[in-house]
């Protein structure tokens, strides 16, 4: 008889997931993601290596050139066509050596018209038009200026290519 009364409590009591989520699929998923991304971040935070600021970071080319500026003529020289040539394409500003990316830079690819030239219009715009490149970027809008800063973000940040040096004006 007990076992007949817990079998008909626990029947109709929800369940832990289905308490802490009304019993939504909606909200089953987003509290999975953030079990998850919490699991993530707490990998990462505890396998950060230690830095006690007593030593510089190892670079592994003693050879690096530092930045330069780069006018827009040098800039087109490192179009890629060759393929012993870098790829370099500037970006707010900034010339990135996207070489690693030549099936998007390089001949052939879809990005191939930003190769040695300053994509920041084109990418602002979302535009693949040869005649959105080496443009000014004073009269971007708001949403517009918000697209670069993502695609700065993306080349900076996220794909890590090399910060050769300023475009200069």
């Amino acid at each position: 008889m007990a076992d007949a009364a817990a079998e008909a409590i626990t029947k109709d009591a929800p369940s832990l997931l289905q308490w802490l989520t009304g019993g939504s699929t909606t909200s089953t998923v987003a509290l999975l993601l953030c079990v998850l991304f919490g699991a993530y971040a707490a990998y990462i935070i505890t396998n950060e290596p230690e830095r006690d600021g007593t030593h510089a970071p190892v670079n592994e080319e003693d050879d690096e050139e530092p930045p330069r500026d780069f006018t827009p003529k040098q800039l087109r020289e490192f179009d890629g066509k060759d393929e012993d040539t870098p790829l370099y394409v500037a970006v707010k500003g900034d010339v990135f050596d996207v070489s690693e990316a030549r099936s998007f830079y390089g001949p052939g690819g879809g990005y191939a018209l930003f190769a040695g030239r300053d994509a920041s219009k084109c990418l602002a715009t979302m535009s693949l038009e040869e005649v959105d490149l080496d443009q000014p970027i004073d009269g971007l809008n708001h949403g517009e200026r918000e697209h670069l800063d993502e695609w700065h973000f993306k080349f900076k940040e996220l794909k890590g290519y090399p910060i050769l040096g300023r475009l200069a004006t």
